[in-house]
């Protein structure tokens, strides 16, 4: 192997898996890219930042559920499981309405609300 060819990899390596707070799409993004392609920032979200954070990183940016319900008087199922990671889309109705929260539904959608205060 050449020393170029040593050289790009070692860059490679450093650079991967660096991440940044992109202002102007108020996103959080990080360096990807497979050995035979150019490296590139990837915007990131709350299902692929496992697979691009360190555990540690994920865990102080994860939000618990009781915490994301106690900044709501109204959510959907779908906005739960994309906010909250690990959560069981099974096991969220018997969840919500333990917490307090009742079925609604509109002409366009179902969704959930706060039906008693804890």
């Amino acid at each position: 192997m050449s020393e170029d060819q040593e050289m790009r990899e070692a860059i490679r390596a450093r650079m991967k898996g660096r991440i940044r707070f992109n202002v102007a799409t108020d996103r959080i993004e990080v360096i990807v890219g497979a050995p035979d392609e150019l490296l590139r920032w990837e915007p990131i979200n709350r299902l692929t930042m496992l697979q691009h954070l360190p555990q540690s990183v994920v865990e102080r940016l994860s939000v618990s559920l009781e915490t994301y319900l106690a900044e709501r008087d109204r959510t959907t199922i779908a906005e739960v499981l994309k906010a909250v990671p690990g959560t069981s889309e099974k096991d969220l109705p018997n969840i919500l309405k333990d917490a307090g929260w009742g079925p609604r539904r509109s002409s366009t959608e179902r969704f959930w609300v706060k039906v008693q205060n804890r």
